[in-house]
């Protein structure tokens, strides 16, 4: 995990570094759904979401971009077992890293198409059960014990695929972000996570 941080700072100096052109800061703000695909994910039903981060955009040469940033993404899905209404809710901190492409237009619109890998954290979150009025619930991340029954936790680190399409203004930009995870979320048979935000930015 240490090797991966470190080739990822390096990576992200080396390219503000060797940019033409002044590097880019927005923040933006994404409204969505998440849910759980793969092993295990049979019975889970998508969560209304949200996101919310910073971002830098580095300019390679007139088509190509190199975007990154640091977004608070929530994710997760509700589902019911047995009678028990269940709510899983996962915080991160989310690192994107994606290739854009700008197809330009006339009148100071742009329309940019972008794909890339990301890297995420988990660093909260609660997982919630309520069965006839009681109400009862543990950490997303963390290990927990419910009457002798063991429940290990989801596994912190995600990490995926992104895709996108931006509407870019002058000053705003509107657009579509859909993620597929790569990592499961415990070991053996388990569900990935994946997710669709409408956003909005503001660019500075």
């Amino acid at each position: 995990m240490k090797k991966l941080a470190l080739f990822v700072v390096f990576t992200l100096v080396t390219l503000m570094a060797s940019a033409q052109t002044q590097v880019n800061w927005s923040v933006k703000f994404g409204l969505g759904f998440s849910n759980w695909m793969g092993d295990g994910s049979e019975d889970a039903k998508a969560k209304f979401d949200y996101k919310i981060g910073v971002g830098a955009e580095i300019p390679i040469n007139g088509f190509w971009s190199f975007q990154t940033g640091l977004n608070w993404v929530t994710k997760g899905v509700k589902g019911d077992d047995s009678g028990i209404d269940i709510t899983v809710n996962q915080k991160y901190l989310e690192l994107p890293l994606m290739a854009a492409l700008h197809l330009g237009t006339e009148n100071s619109f742009d329309v940019v198409l972008k794909a890339g890998p990301y890297l995420a954290y988990g660093i909260g979150g609660k997982i919630k059960g309520e069965s006839s009025g009681v109400e009862t619930s543990f950490d997303t991340f963390g290990k927990a014990s419910i009457n002798g029954v063991e429940f290990p936790g989801l596994r912190r680190f995600d990490a995926g695929l992104g895709f996108g399409v931006d509407f870019d203004f002058r000053k705003w930009v509107i657009g579509v972000d859909s993620q597929l995870g790569l990592t499961k979320l415990q070991e053996g048979d388990a569900p990935r996570n994946i997710s669709f935000f409408v956003t909005a930015g503001y660019k500075f």
